[in-house]
């Protein structure tokens, strides 16, 4: 950090080149007031990168994930906010088995007893006569 006697010099020198003479700056009474010109803050911006294998049973439209190779050497746009957290899901090249379900349809099982229909159907209740 400079000393006030190397400021005032410097502002002397400055002033009076831009003059012609060095009567532009006062010699007496000069002041050296320090102000924050600059406000910083360090932010980090941790990256973290994994595979793991996933299974979704019934239909999932994975058109609009992106896709890799290799996932060390995916490259990532720097950003917007580096403080906010963000996820990207991407989809590994080839990983994709599309396959019908021979047990469910589109994720849901139907039931054995209402064959999906929601209700159970049965004979309406009939009064018995002649029991004493």
């Amino acid at each position: 950090m400079l000393s006030e006697d190397d400021v005032l010099a410097a502002v002397r020198r400055s002033l009076g080149a831009a003059a012609g003479d060095g009567a532009a700056f006062p010699a007496q009474g000069a002041r050296i007031t320090r102000h924050l010109l600059v406000d910083g803050e360090i932010v980090r911006c941790v990256e973290t990168r994994e595979e793991r294998p996933g299974f979704h049973r019934g239909g999932k439209d994975l058109s609009g994930r992106p896709e890799y190779d290799d996932i060390d050497r995916y490259p990532l746009p720097a950003p917007a906010d580096p403080g906010a957290r963000s996820t990207l899901l991407l989809v590994r090249r080839g990983s994709v088995d599309p396959r019908a379900c021979a047990v469910c349809t589109n994720g849901r099982q139907h039931c054995a007893r209402c064959r999906g229909a929601g209700d159970v159907t049965c004979p309406p209740l009939r009064a018995l006569r002649g029991v004493r």
